[in-house]
């Protein structure tokens, strides 16, 4: 993802299928999303709103409930024909009201590239990190899943190494 607003944070694997699973358990017959394959991606730290990528390339913004639906129109969805939309729709709203991520375990503002270099959680990086398969000579640039992060008190970050996809 090139860009997310700082409120909203990538999705590490367990996060991404804990909301994948939610959003199949809250629709009703009848949502605009049923029957269509889902993958979540990001989280609005700010609120119950996650970003899902569509199959077809759109991506949609659902403000989850956490309860079992009985209206098509819950949990509300936003389409938006592809992540670069959503990406220059949420850019005005960000900047307007900026979010900041702390470290819960050191406190280290991980929003203004601190982090704890004796810290588990931060793992010595804050929002981002040179690639970890290859020590950052692909020059791919990891982003800190926080959610997953905080919740197992180790970094987590969702990249890919661009050495492995060329000998793939």
């Amino acid at each position: 993802m090139k860009y997310l607003p700082p409120s909203w944070v990538p999705l590490g694997l367990f996060q991404r299928q804990y909301f994948q699973w939610a959003l199949k358990r809250q629709m009703a017959p009848g949502h605009v999303l049923q029957g269509r394959r889902c993958q979540a991606v990001a989280k609005d730290t700010s609120s119950d709103d996650v970003l899902y990528m569509l199959d077809d390339g759109q991506a949609a913004v659902v403000h989850l409930t956490w309860t079992k639906e009985t209206s098509a129109a819950w949990p509300s969805t936003a389409l938006y024909p592809s992540y670069s939309t959503f990406s220059v729709a949420m850019r005005d709203e960000a900047e307007a009201d900026p979010v900041i991520h702390y470290c819960p375990e050191c406190g280290s503002n991980w929003s203004a590239n601190e982090a704890g270099t004796d810290c588990e959680t931060c793992g010595g990086y804050a929002l981002f990190r040179p690639c970890s398969v290859c020590g950052g000579a692909c020059g791919a640039i990891w982003e800190r899943a926080v959610l997953d992060s905080i919740d197992a008190r180790e970094p987590v970050f969702v990249g890919s190494c661009k050495q492995s996809q060329e000998n793939a």
